[in-house]
Parts: C-alpha cells; sequence; structure tokens
C-alpha cells in the first residue's frame, strides 16, 4: 500500500510539473464602441522570469513600451490609432491574437493586425518561443545547418513556382504589357531571401510566412507566398534540439 501511494503522489508531481511548464495567456483588451478592437497577450509562467521575458519582448516590439505594462487604458497608448479634431496619431486601428500552440515546448502566437497613417494596411506577425527559457525559438534552433540549407532552397523553389503562375494568370486576365517588368523585378528581388526565420510553428507543421513583396500602391500584385510544411516533411532536416521542440509531447 505504501509503495502504491507513494507511485500515485509521484504521479501527481509529474502531472503538476507538466501543467505548471505550460504557459499561462491572458488577454489585454481594449473596447472601443462596445467592441473589442485590441487584444494582446499577457503570459505567465511558473518561471516569472521567462514570462517577463516575453511579455517584455512582445510589448517592445509591438506595442513599442518601454516596460511591460498590464493596465488595458495605458497598454496600448503608445501604438494605438488616435484620429481626432486636433489629436492625430498613426497606429494600431485594431490589433487580435491566437495562440497557436502552447505546450511544454513551444509558445506560438499569430497576430492579426491592422495599421493606419496615410493608408490603413492589415498584415500578420508570427512568435515563437521556448517554454524553458522564453527565447525566441529560430530556425538554428530547429535545423541542422544543412537542413537550414534544404529548407531555404525549398522555399525559393515553391515561391518561384507560385510566382511564375500568378504572373501567367495575370497575363492572361489583364494588360500587364506596361508593368510586366516592373512585376517581374519585385519578385525576384523580393524571392531572394527565404525569409527562414520568418515562421510559425502549428500543431502539426510550420508555416514559413513571407512578408509583401511591393509597397502600398502595388498590392493589387501581390500572391501568397507563405508555405506551410509538415513536420512528417521535414522531420529528417530536424537537429536533436528541433525534434525536441516540435515532435516530442513531454
Amino acid at each position: 500500500m505504501a509503495l502504491r501511494a507513494a507511485l500515485f503522489i509521484l504521479g501527481l508531481q509529474l502531472v503538476s510539473n507538466d501543467i505548471n511548464s505550460q504557459l499561462k495567456v491572458t488577454p489585454l483588451k481594449l473596447e472601443r464602441y462596445n467592441e473589442v478592437y485590441y487584444s494582446f497577450p499577457l503570459v505567465q509562467s511558473a518561471k516569472p522570469r521567462v514570462g517577463q521575458k516575453i511579455n517584455a519582448y512582445l510589448q517592445k516590439e509591438l506595442l513599442y513600451n518601454d516596460t511591460i505594462l498590464t493596465d488595458k487604458d495605458s497598454v496600448f497608448q503608445k501604438s494605438r490609432y488616435i484620429n481626432g479634431d486636433s489629436t492625430w496619431q498613426s497606429g494600431y486601428s485594431a490589433m487580435s491574437y491566437e495562440i497557436e500552440v502552447n505546450n511544454t515546448k513551444v509558445l506560438s502566437i499569430s497576430f492579426e493586425l491592422e495599421s493606419t497613417g496615410a493608408y490603413t494596411d492589415n498584415y500578420q506577425m508570427y512568435y515563437n518561443f521556448k517554454v524553458e527559457t522564453g527565447a525566441l525559438v529560430t530556425a538554428k534552433d530547429l535545423f541542422t545547418p544543412a537542413g537550414i540549407v534544404e529548407i531555404k532552397r525549398a522555399l525559393k523553389k515553391e515561391r518561384q513556382k507560385r510566382i511564375r503562375e500568378w504572373i501567367k494568370e495575370m497575363d492572361t486576365t489583364y494588360n500587364m504589357e506596361d508593368s510586366r517588368e516592373y512585376v517581374n523585378e519585385r519578385f525576384a528581388d523580393c524571392n531572394k531571401d527565404a525569409s527562414v526565420d520568418n515562421f510559425l510553428i502549428k500543431k502539426n507543421s510550420i508555416v514559413f510566412a513571407k512578408a509583401s513583396c511591393f509597397p502600398h500602391a502595388g498590392m493589387s500584385y501581390e500572391t501568397d507566398l507563405d508555405i506551410q510544411l509538415a513536420f512528417t516533411k521535414i522531420q529528417q532536416l530536424l537537429s536533436a534540439n528541433g525534434k525536441k521542440l516540435l515532435l516530442q509531447k513531454n
């Protein structure tokens, strides 16, 4: 009986440790006209320094805050869009987020952002953190050196294929005689960089994102260049640490 009780207690401790190693994420929300326009994550960890590190990074990166703010009325003050008779400030006119993964290894967050200044623009930002330390996950954390080379090659190849198909479609639908050279040059220059560190970890895959290739005036030429690769397709390219972060459940 004593042995069984000890094993039961040990099991509870392991479950408790597993739960505590995950991060708690709560939203900071700011309403406008009875509708939530701004929502931003506040991260808590059993290891306070981990939560502080992630919060400090995200608030500095996206909200321009030099310190971690937790009050909804002040946290968006530097970054939000203000438009009035006597006051004007460019910034975010809307912001939301989604937790893609929150397990014992990785926290990944996708942001939907709307910024307004001379014009309004919508885009996404992705962040992935190590639950153990609060550090950002980079491609070097996931892949072997040879794996990174192969990932870059595969991303550029697939994007170039999409670009060719998109230009062909535009040629068929629109008269591109005056803009074809410009479009080709912009896409060619854009695809020189594989953007291998711009990614979002999902449950069973990674999305390698590509930022806009054109300025706002040329947005009609854009096409989707985000590439999603299943873990099963890239498993042989992962480092030992990458397999630990992506494939091990506990």
